[in-house]
């Protein structure tokens, strides 16, 4: 995510960043209100777990196949837009998924288990707005001592996946148990 696009000018970047990922959200209620009244909620919960655990569980192997991204260098436009215009519109590009780099799985398992899962659109809001502010964070985070970040996140990559599987896999097993559905 280093970038001199936004390099100074993180305010920007990180309020475009912001914006993307609700309007991301946004995008994500037509879906997910269909698939609430096409399929039972029954069905809505092993579609989930159909589409999210294998890329759980890919992101726990190390699995080093393509994920759909857009891996285009920052256009020149962008680079020159200005102090606001530019860091926003790639914060925005990048919040919508747009233009980014994707090192996992999981933006793409949170996409199809907000779909399949739940057709509120209260919940598609909440899970962009989590993506965005996580993302938000990592920028000043990252942006220290880059080159560090990346060996420390490359080499703790399965340490961090374990508990996410885990933890998807616990939560799967309490609405199983329970009968508890997104609606």
């Amino acid at each position: 995510m280093l970038s001199s696009v936004w390099r100074h000018s993180t305010r920007w970047f990180v309020t475009g960043l912001l914006v993307g990922s609700m309007v991301a959200g946004i995008m994500l209620i037509p879906p997910a209100l269909l698939v609430g009244l096409v399929v039972s909620d029954g069905v809505r919960l092993w579609l989930a777990a159909i589409l999210v655990l294998p890329l759980l569980g890919a992101d726990l192997i190390g699995w080093g196949g393509k994920l759909p991204q857009n891996r285009r260098v920052v256009p020149q436009s962008l680079q020159i837009a200005g102090r606001i215009s530019g860091p926003f519109q790639f914060g925005f590009e990048m919040g919508t998924g747009v233009r980014t780099f994707v090192p996992t799985a999981l933006p793409l398992a949170l996409v199809l288990a907000v779909i399949a899962w739940s057709p509120g659109a209260g919940t598609c809001l909440l899970a962009a707005a989590g993506f965005g502010a996580g993302r938000a964070v990592l920028v000043p985070v990252r942006s220290v001592r880059p080159e560090l970040w990346d060996d420390r996140l490359a080499t703790a990559k399965r340490l961090f996946s374990l508990p996410l599987v885990a933890g998807f896999g616990a939560c799967f097993g309490v609405m199983v148990a329970t009968g508890t559905t997104g609606s």
